[in-house]
């Protein structure tokens, strides 16, 4: 119980510097995210109040490091673009998270007891859709900060082939269009060429889906594995990685 307040009050201190950091340098962008991050963080705990349960500080440091890496390092000090793979890794690690997080919630809320062997087909079920569903919401949640405040959290891909009915005279026709070495865009601030077809964000959506529930399967395929040898595996993964009653 105390190492999770340590590390909850490191977290929540931590972005509380960054927030005041970006109103002295009047980086907006770090001001908002960074609030962001508190208000997750603080839901974090509001949800173990209403629910009656506390989480293992293996669970809390996997969330709170996870919101800390997305938000706070991803978003403001761009290392999505510093380092290769930092989005796809994060997303694994959402799925894999999300799974975790569902299985164990499965276990502890409804509180099968022994019980719970016999279903245990239903609560990979219930951890597999309930991390597709979270990655989802995430996606939601990236086209609405991109949609409704300018940012770029769906990032564009170039692309130098693309099928469509749209610039076709026939709707119900689709055209190829294969080759494409450049486009040129014009708008109000003038006009640049880009090399290929630049894509809004649908690419990145969709890998960004299928990573999250490959960590899922990850998460699936590791848990069926250790039961395949006789482990207790709702007890083991519950020391770890789980909830406690209040």
């Amino acid at each position: 119980m105390l190492k999770r307040k340590i590390l909850f009050y490191f977290v929540f201190s931590s972005t509380i510097v960054f927030l005041f950091f970006g109103l002295y340098s009047y980086n907006y962008r770090m001001v908002f995210i960074s609030f962001l991050a508190l208000i997750l963080f603080v839901l974090i705990r509001i949800l173990e109040k209403f629910l009656k349960i506390n989480m293992s500080f293996g669970f809390s440091l996997l969330l709170y490091l996870f919101i800390f890496c997305s938000l706070v390092l991803g978003e403001v000090f761009s290392f999505y673009k510093i380092i290769p793979f930092w989005d796809n890794i994060l997303h694994f690690s959402f799925g894999l998270l999300c799974a975790c997080f569902s299985f164990s919630f499965f276990f502890t809320i409804f509180d099968f007891g022994k019980c719970v062997k016999k279903i245990f087909m239903m609560s990979i079920l219930f951890s597999l859709c309930f991390s597709v569903f979270c990655g989802t919401i995430w996606e939601f949640f990236e086209f609405s900060m991109d949609r409704f405040f300018g940012y770029d959290m769906q990032k564009d891909t170039i692309v130098n082939k693309i099928s469509t009915s749209y610039m076709g005279k026939r709707l119900d026709k689709v055209y190829f269009i294969d080759g494409i070495d450049n486009v040129k865009i014009s708008g109000r601030d003038g006009s640049f060429e880009i090399e290929g077809y630049l894509d809004i964000g649908l690419i990145d959506t969709m890998e960004d889906m299928f990573i999250g529930m490959l960590g899922s399967f990850t998460f699936v395929l590791f848990i069926i594995i250790y039961r395949l040898f006789g482990c207790n595996v709702f007890k083991r993964v519950n020391e770890f990685i789980g909830f406690y009653r209040l």
